[in-house]
């Protein structure tokens, strides 16, 4: 019994040693491949793509109960009502805003939630302009599961990279989202001025041709 216990715990971490090297040889080829980009614009695309390339994975091919905009989206109540302190649910503007996603399709999102019976709306009693949401409890028990999944592929993906390698790939993103905010912000100043000075001369223009 043990033999075979031994023998099938060699074959997983003979399959993880190949699993390892096989993206070893993948991260290296790309790498040669990154170097050999000449431009800026080129490499900042290929940044780019690398980036958003985990939005194309299809997590919820692997989740029983929910699709993988559902499972954000119910995380994202969870998370929501921890940070502000609610036992009463959250409003359905402040999920929007969490979510990055537009009011309609979050309402969507949430009536389909509600038809399954994982989350429950109802009327903000303090200011009854405001529709509240929660989740229920058969809603946290398919989350908690979901969760437990999602964690078990993640630490699965990552227990193959190296820390330190983790780490500084992890540090650079934060960089990289940092400057590009910054450079946002500067384009957008930059446009506003620039229309600022644009309405002031029509405005202007427009004062001299009434004088005259």
């Amino acid at each position: 019994m043990e033999n075979a216990k031994d023998k099938k715990e060699e074959q997983t971490k003979n399959a993880d040693t190949s699993a390892a090297r096989e993206m070893r040889c993948s991260c290296a080829g790309y790498m040669e491949r990154i170097k050999a980009i000449d431009s800026m614009e080129d490499m900042g695309q290929n940044v780019w793509e690398a980036l958003h390339m985990f939005r194309k994975l299809n997590i919820g091919s692997i989740l029983p109960h929910l699709n993988k905009g559902e499972f954000v989206l119910m995380n994202g109540i969870y998370h929501v009502q921890k940070k502000i302190s609610s036992e009463h649910g959250v409003k359905m503007s402040d999920l929007a805003e969490y979510t990055h996603a537009l009011p309609p399709a979050v309402s969507r999102s949430i009536k389909a939630l509600e038809e399954k019976g994982y989350v429950r709306r109802f009327v903000d009693q303090k200011d009854r302009r405001n529709t509240l949401v929660e989740i229920t409890k058969s809603g946290q028990e398919v989350l908690d599961e979901s969760n437990k999944i999602t964690n078990e592929f993640i630490r699965r993906v990552f227990e193959k990279t190296d820390k330190e390698e983790m780490a500084r790939l992890v540090s650079y993103i934060h960089q990289q989202y940092d400057l590009a905010k910054e450079e946002l912000e500067k384009i957008r100043q930059s446009q506003k001025k620039a229309a600022d000075k644009h309405t002031g001369a029509n405005h202007s223009a427009n004062v001299r041709f009434t004088d005259s």
